[in-house]
């Protein structure tokens, strides 16, 4: 009898096919979009050939500015005022969570304030990768991997305008609101550059794959955790 996760696995590799180009250079592949609701999620699939430094981070949140020449991989300028990013790295083969961060990393060079704020809030990963195939995952903060695995879902899936309680009371809910309760509204735009690893595909997943792998996670994540409570099932 063939296991959900297997079924899980298969159905998301088949989906994952469907990923998109970003735009490549000799630096780096970028990816840019824009998110409609706090709990959008985006997902980048890629390889590393041999064991090597691969690094990950946004520029939405406080822009290019501080980046070699003010540009992303791409010589694209990307301004601030993007949503605070959170980055999930997990190992393709086996699901699990590797690394994540979400925001303020101090080894972040690049990483610039955000002139509203003053927070330095995009997203920095940088490791050494041994060979093999990863899955990133972009979120806003503080939509996380609940972990360990990615088919345990992230904290806020389902909860589109999470981020309200943050922002102005009153009857409009909206979405992108500043964490720290300055009563700032961030645009949905946001932007990672990848380098040190070829992602499969040149463009960013489509909004709408992004929320059917989403609904395959909701669906498999109680079978798939019951399953390894009960193995012989």
């Amino acid at each position: 009898m063939i296991s959900h996760r297997r079924i899980f696995r298969s159905v998301l590799l088949a989906l994952l096919v469907l990923l998109c180009a970003g735009v490549a250079s000799a630096t780096g592949v970028s990816f840019t979009g824009t998110f409609s609701q706090d709990d959008d999620m985006q997902i980048v699939h890629f390889n590393v050939q041999t064991a090597t430094t691969v690094t990950i981070e946004t520029w939405s949140f406080g822009g290019s500015s501080l980046a070699p020449g003010g540009t992303n991989a791409a010589g694209n300028v990307i301004p601030a005022g993007g949503f605070p990013t959170v980055l999930s790295l997990f190992d393709d083969s086996t699901g699990q969570l590797d690394l994540s961060d979400a925001g303020g990393n101090a080894s972040c060079a690049y990483c610039a304030q955000d002139p509203a704020t003053g927070a330095t809030s995009d997203a920095y990963i940088s490791a050494l990768l041994s060979a093999g195939t990863y899955l990133l995952v972009v979120t806003e903060n503080d939509n996380t991997a609940i972990g360990p695995y990615f088919v345990d879902g992230f904290q806020h899936s389902g909860q589109g305008n999470f981020t309200s309680q943050y922002g102005a009371s009153g009857p409009f809910l909206w979405p992108f609101q500043d964490l720290e309760g300055n009563f700032v509204y961030r645009s949905g735009n946001w932007a990672v550059d990848i380098t040190g690893a070829s992602p499969e595909g040149t463009t960013p997943e489509p909004a709408s794959l992004a929320l059917v792998v989403s609904g395959l996670v909701l669906f498999f994540a109680p079978r798939l955790s019951g399953s390894r409570r009960n193995p012989k099932i």
